[in-house]
């Protein structure tokens, strides 16, 4: 009767030896998956996202796209490194040049219904002063005597105020004129550099 205890006890002890071993095993190869995580940890969106490169590499003709994102966050640069699939990469790039268009657009459109609206004030304007300049010539020229010389100046005077405020509204239009064509053509540069961009993106899958 006491060999059988005895052997169920020595087998019991080797087989809590045996467990023992194993949970040291498995603890010495699990305990640096809290490391490997957070130094795998990609991500793939940052406020202050700085730049983005894609690299197409060609491999046994299966073709890997490598997203390389420079993050500045916090000031400090870090790079993160994150494999995705070419479908993702041109869902962004129609997603972007859906979401870009239409704001260009509708830009480009504000800015020309403003530039109609500041041409059209300008013309007014300019015929306003040509209006004003014959009326004070036509003053000058139907002066006479003392009295006549007296008011005709004192008409000329206000005229001559009112002509030079209108010249400065109007030099003042047309300074704004110019600062908003050359708004305009940034934006039309800015536009047309983007779609550069976004076709040889395209252009190099």
């Amino acid at each position: 009767m006491a060999n059988p205890l005895a052997s169920c006890v020595s087998s019991l002890r080797s087989t809590n030896a045996l467990l023992s071993s194993s949970i040291s095993i498995l603890d010495s190869g699990v305990n640096d998956f809290p490391r490997l995580a957070k130094v795998l940890q990609t991500t793939r969106v940052c406020p202050h996202l700085s730049v983005y490169l894609i690299l197409i590499t060609q491999s046994a003709s299966i073709f890997t796209v490598v997203l390389l994102a420079g993050l500045t966050c916090s000031a400090k640069i870090t790079q993160h490194f994150e494999l995705l699939p070419e479908p993702t990469i041109q869902s962004a790039q129609t997603s972007l040049l859906a979401s870009l268009t239409p704001e260009v657009a509708s830009l480009l459109s504000k800015v020309e219904s403003h530039l109609d609206k500041l041409a059209r004030r300008e013309q007014a304007l300019i015929a306003r002063s040509e209006l004003l300049e014959g009326r004070i010539g036509e003053g000058r020229a139907s002066m006479g005597g003392p009295r006549g010389s007296g008011a005709g100046e004192r008409s000329s005077v206000g005229m001559n105020g009112d002509g030079s405020r209108e010249a400065l509204r109007l030099k003042q239009l047309r300074g704004k004129k110019e600062r908003l064509g050359y708004a305009v053509e940034r934006l039309v540069l800015q536009a047309q550099q983007r779609e550069r961009q976004l076709r040889m993106s395209v252009a190099a899958q």
